[in-house]
């Protein structure tokens, strides 16, 4: 039992990035495009991503080009959206 509970510590992380990214490419394919720009933006907000210290902060600058690639939306798309979402 120690060792599935050690397998389950050591595979959590993997088993993470692996759903999150099953999800962002289903989101790709059936979200409307309000809504994959919406949830980049809370995957981006939300998540851990490790600096090189060893700190965690979440990355809440995006360019809209980036946005727009992450998406695979236009920039003009993206201002767009984001003119919406403030709305």
């Amino acid at each position: 039992e120690a060792s599935v509970t050690r397998y389950k510590l050591l595979a959590a992380p993997e088993l993470t990035i692996a759903r999150r990214n099953y999800r962002y490419l289903v989101g790709l394919q059936r979200g409307s495009p309000l809504q994959r720009l919406a949830y980049r933006l809370i995957d981006l907000a939300s998540g851990p991503h490790g600096r090189p210290d060893g700190a965690i902060d979440p990355i809440i600058r995006a360019s809209q080009e980036q946005l727009g690639e992450a998406t695979q939306l236009s920039r003009q798309k993206i201002n767009t959206l984001l003119t919406e979402l403030v709305r």
